[in-house]
Parts: structure tokens; C-alpha cells; sequence
């Protein structure tokens, strides 16, 4: 639908944000399945999209979203390839993509702090990954993503005690739910007893 409002109108700045959505949903599912190249790919028509959609919509604040995730992982992933040129580490401009969309976006803001949270615990930087996981707990305390983000940072700050009620409160969500995850029940009684 996307490509077809696009050939419409060229300067349909949403659906390029909608492209960009689609092309870097299918960039991490390439990614997840470690095939390289077509996540690749994919992820350069992110870039390119999110950028048409803040070219002809300026003020659509969640396109950082897009652009600053793609800025960030391409840059961590690359760093372990650094033999291979592929261009400049973007890894904080990406970071500061995601802020602006945290801050300013409409669809995207929470996504946004739940993506800085990840990369700064990527980062190694435990306090900021906190700082931005907090908000995210309060408002959505029964979130299983927000709570295993929540307990690993606490693990990774030496802070066993919160790390383990964060497992703790985990484990209970997912014992109560209709859908097991039997390896997520595993893996959090795993980082309570390490």
C-alpha cells in the first residue's frame, strides 16, 4: 500500500515512514537468522526511507526512530568486523536519533526508550540503561520484555537483590499467562541463581 501511495504522490513523507517501518521489521528477521546480506540490504532501504519521510515530513519526529536504530546496531554489529570497512561508527548520532524520538515522537517515543535502554546495557552503560528502563517499569510493570531487561541490568550493576524480585516478578508473570514460554521460565531461573 505504501509503494502505492508513494507512486501517487512522490512526496508522501508517512508512507516512506511506513516503508522504512516494514523494510527494518524485515531487516532483524534477517538479522535474528544471521542471514547477513539480506539484512543488510533491507537495512539500507531503511535509512533511505526514513530519511524521504523526514524530507517531506520534518516534524514526523518518530522516522529518528528509525534512522537511529539503524545507526546504532550497524555500527555495534560492525565494530566486531572492524577489518572490514564499512563506513564510520554512527553508534552515538544513533543513540541521539532515539532521543529525539523518545522525546518529540508520537507513535514510536515508547519503542524509542525501550531501544536506548537495550543499547545502553549493549553499551555496557548499566546507570543509563537503567535511566531509561525506570519509566518504562512504571508504566508497564507487567511487560515481560521491560521486566528481563529490568533483571539484567540489576545482574549486570551487581544489584542481586533487585535482580532476583525482577526474575522473581517475571517468573510469576509467566507462570500465570495462557502462552508458557518454557525457555524464558528457564533462562530466568538461570540469572537468579548466578
Amino acid at each position: 500500500l505504501a509503494k502505492k501511495a508513494i507512486k501517487k504522490d512522490k512526496k508522501d513523507g508517512i508512507s516512506y515512514f511506513y516503508l522504512g517501518c516494514l523494510y527494518g521489521s524485515r531487516s532483524i528477521f534477517h538479522a535474528q537468522r544471521r542471514k547477513w546480506l539480506p539484512a543488510l540490504r533491507d537495512g539500507s532501504k531503511v535509512l533511505n526511507n526514513f530519511n524521504r519521510a523526514l524530507l517531506y515530513n520534518p516534524d514526523f519526529y518518530d522516522s529518528y526512530y528509525g534512522i537511529g536504530l539503524y545507526k546504532y546496531w550497524f555500527g555495534a554489529k560492525m565494530k566486531k568486523l572492524r577489518f572490514l570497512s564499512f563506513g564510520k561508527d554512527e553508534r552515538f548520532e544513533g543513540l541521539e536519533k532515539m532521543k529525539i524520538a523518545m522525546e518529540k515522537g508520537h507513535l514510536l517515543n515508547v519503542n524509542a526508550r525501550h531501544a536506548l535502554s537495550t543499547a545502553y546495557f549493549n553499551e555496557g552503560d548499566f546507570e543509563q540503561a537503567k535511566k531509561y528502563n525506570d519509566p518504562l517499569y512504571l508504566t508497564y510493570p507487567t511487560n515481560p520484555t521491560v521486566l528481563y531487561r529490568r533483571g539484567r541490568i540489576y545482574q549486570e550493576m551487581e544489584d542481586w537483590g533487585n535482580a532476583v524480585l525482577a526474575f522473581q516478578e517475571l517468573m510469576h508473570l509467566l507462570r500465570g499467562t495462557e502462552y508458557k514460554s518454557v525457555s524464558y521460565q528457564v533462562e530466568c531461573l538461570l540469572r537468579q541463581a548466578e
